[in-house]
């Protein structure tokens, strides 16, 4: 009968456990590595000689700090890349007409201007509004900006005559 109820309290240990552990990860994210150290070394000189801390505890605390270490690395360079990314897409449309929404919900057309960073996201600068570029919904391109491209690829304003050097050769 016993059997039955330790299963039991193993589950509630369990949980409790895991709680405690999601909250030690937590609070040990805000320590660096050198922290860690100094506290590890302090856990040893201070350990119960009866009752050592084995290595197998050990090696395990250094792991999971170097996987905490590793997270953040990694954590901050997908953030740099992933910014990276907004810019270089948001920088591709300036000069489009852009329609989408402002961070209010209110409706906003027009061509962009400008971008810029708040909070870590690119914004559009549309008229007198800014638009997150993850509430952009349709972009066409400037009919001026589309013309001036066509028309600047007929070779026209090139200030010279065909059959002419345009070096002004001499006579003789």
């Amino acid at each position: 009968m016993s059997t039955a109820t330790t299963p039991t309290n193993n589950t509630s240990s369990s949980s409790a456990s895991s709680t405690a552990t999601n909250s030690t990860l937590t609070s040990l994210e805000k320590i660096n590595t050198n922290q860690f150290l100094q506290m590890m070394i302090a856990e040893l000189q201070n350990q119960d000689p009866l009752n050592p801390t084995s290595t197998t505890d050990i090696m395990t605390q250094l792991s999971q700090m170097q996987q905490i270490s590793s997270t953040n690395q990694l954590s901050t360079t997908l953030t740099g890349l992933s910014l990276g990314q907004q810019i270089s897409s948001a920088s591709g449309l300036i000069g489009q007409t852009v329609t989408g929404t402002d961070a209010s919900g209110a409706a906003v057309s027009g061509t962009v201007s400008q971008i810029s960073i708040a909070n870590g996201q690119a914004q559009l600068q549309i008229g007198t509004s800014t638009v997150p570029l993850a509430n952009v919904t349709a972009i066409a391109p400037n009919a001026g900006l589309l013309a001036s491209l066509l028309g600047g690829s007929n070779g026209s304003g090139s200030g010279s005559t065909p059959g002419t050097s345009g070096a002004g050769g001499t006579t003789g």
